[in-house]
């Protein structure tokens, strides 16, 4: 019986340890986010240019999108570093969605949810983690090419 106990003790105290450490994990990268995002945090908002996407069906040009996006950031370090990364920003999105234009399925350009979820992820991976809060597709106009 007492063997039982002392495995009993010493696992309650391997999981207490083991908990500390992920903790402590986690309250550092919570605090370096916390850093980079500045005391104040004000929610600030960023317009980028238009981005143009060709829609090419059946090996034909069928349609130009006109994209109009609004970057969601903080005040601080993060509006500093998506100021300064805006050309860098645009040309990964035009990526994103030349790649997502020629797929079918749920996972393509028509799927908003989809796309802003991949540009805001991809932001964050481009920049510095937690930059990029939100995008905002404001407008979006569709234009035939006319044959």
């Amino acid at each position: 019986m007492r063997g039982g106990l002392r495995m009993i003790l010493s696992f309650l105290m391997l999981i207490c340890v083991g908990g500390g450490i992920a903790g402590g994990f986690y309250l550092i990268r919570y605090l370096e986010k916390m850093q980079f995002e500045g005391e104040a945090g004000r929610q600030m908002f960023v317009e980028l240019e238009e981005i143009n996407i060709s829609i090419i069906r059946n090996n034909f040009p069928a349609e130009i999108r006109t994209y109009k996006l609004t970057i969601e950031t903080r005040e601080g370090g993060p509006l500093k570093v998506v100021l300064e990364s805006r050309p860098r920003l645009k040309d990964l999105y035009i990526n994103i969605m030349s790649s997502l234009a020629t797929r079918a399925g749920p996972e393509n350009l028509d799927n908003s949810d989809y796309l802003r979820e991949m540009m805001v992820r991809q932001s964050n991976e481009l920049l510095t983690p937690g930059a990029v809060r939100d995008i905002f597709i404001r407008t979006l106009t569709v234009r035939p090419v006319e044959s």
